[in-house]
């Protein structure tokens, strides 16, 4: 996370334009992208600070990020000065933006009269008209912001996306809605970067006698967890002291002073800055990782495929629910396993649990595949090359 550090800190402590844009170069030949103002948090890393960073590593295309805010779950991207410098606006041939629920409208016409052949660029990574009432933000995400952020897509001159089911989810109600609209689908999958693993530990493996099953969690989408609750009962029951269950990220506790897992002996793991998220996940030493997920259309179009790939960096192997987009990425019985029913739950982890050669095997096949076909590489690039043209 050198670069990704260097960077944050560049933008938050610099002042002159020529410290803080160093990549800037208007006569380079090369096609500009401008990322605005991701978060420091795993949407703004892979959505834009890390292709940006990638990007600057090719001789066509470069890429500046105006600014970069640090992750605040209470604010929303309007709540944040996301100001560029007018240089930077004559400087772009595209600007990319994140979901936004205001009227972008006046910011489009005022871009516009500073570069008029500017291109408008929207990167979505949720689904947030079918956010379920589980979810924390629900109460965040009204009829009108559905509304509004439906209006900007359709202003777009191309809306990209980290899921195909998520773009077809919204190019239907762009039909519907805004048949006039001329904006153009894009499908950008979530790649993992070597930028992101700069001095990072080896593999941290695991030394102690019992099996460290993790799940990754917030309170925000606690519901996929809770999908296999009485899986995880059996299994604690069944192995008793052989198993270890990890939550990173969750402490297990929703509103109203409910606790749904206080039957199950998890060991809490607090959620960390980003900057410091691969090293914890490595430092966890996980044997298997559980990506439960609710079939719900928040999830099946919507979610992006990241926490597979994050696991298999670390050659953890991955029982999954056999879902869009978990089936996209996991080739079964061989990258990892896809189960639909708590008793399949149950028999892929005992036999996990039991072989260890089995993880082993099923772990370095993820790592391979993650490197090969889900990172970034002269051939993966192209994606963003052949859409920023």
């Amino acid at each position: 996370m050198r670069n990704v550090k260097e960077i944050y800190q560049r933008l938050t402590e610099q002042q002159e334009f020529d410290k803080r844009y160093p990549a800037f170069n208007k006569d380079d030949g090369k096609i500009h992208i401008l990322f605005i103002s991701p978060f420091l948090n795993g949407t703004g890393y892979y959505r834009m600070i890390a292709p940006a960073l990638e990007l600057n590593k090719t001789r066509s295309h470069s890429a500046i990020i105006s600014s970069i805010h640090k992750w605040d779950f209470n604010k929303q991207f309007e709540d944040y000065d996301n100001s560029a410098d007018e240089k930077l606006i004559r400087w772009a041939d595209y600007v990319v933006l994140p979901n936004m629920f205001s009227d972008i409208t006046y910011l489009m016409k005022a871009l516009k009269a500073k570069n008029n052949s500017l291109e408008f660029v929207m990167d979505l990574d949720q689904n947030l008209h079918v956010i379920p009432k589980e979810h924390l933000d629900y109460s965040k995400i009204t009829a009108e912001a559905k509304t509004q952020l439906l209006s900007n897509i359709a202003k777009m001159d191309m809306v990209t996306g980290a899921s195909e089911g998520l773009l077809e989810y919204y190019d239907r109600l762009i039909e519907r809605d805004y048949p006039n609209s001329e904006v153009a689908m894009e499908f950008i999958p979530n790649l993992v970067s070597q930028f992101g693993y700069q001095e990072a530990e080896p593999l941290n493996k695991n030394e102690t006698d019992k099996v460290r099953i993790g799940i990754i969690g917030t309170g925000a989408t606690a519901y996929d967890t809770l999908t296999i609750v009485d899986v995880l009962k059996e299994l604690t029951k069944k192995h008793k002291d052989k198993v270890e269950l990890i939550l990173f990220g969750w402490n297990g506790k929703l509103p109203h002073k409910k606790e749904p897992l206080k039957d199950i002996p998890f060991t809490y793991v607090k959620s960390v800055s980003f900057l410091d998220y691969f090293d914890q996940l490595n430092k966890l030493q996980l044997d298997i990782a559980l990506l439960p997920s609710k079939k719900i259309p928040y999830n099946t179009h919507g979610k992006s495929f990241i926490k597979v790939l994050e696991f298999a960096v670390y050659a953890i192997p991955v029982v999954a629910s056999n879902l869009p987009p978990y089936d996209e990425v996991i080739e079964n019985k061989e990258t990892g396993f896809l189960v639909s029913t708590p008793k399949q739950w149950i028999t892929v982890i005992d036999r996990l649990i039991e072989d260890k050669k089995l993880r082993d095997r099923i772990g370095k096949s993820a790592l391979k595949e993650v490197w090969r076909n889900f990172s970034f590489t002269n051939q993966s690039i192209q994606i963003y090359q052949e859409i920023f043209n």
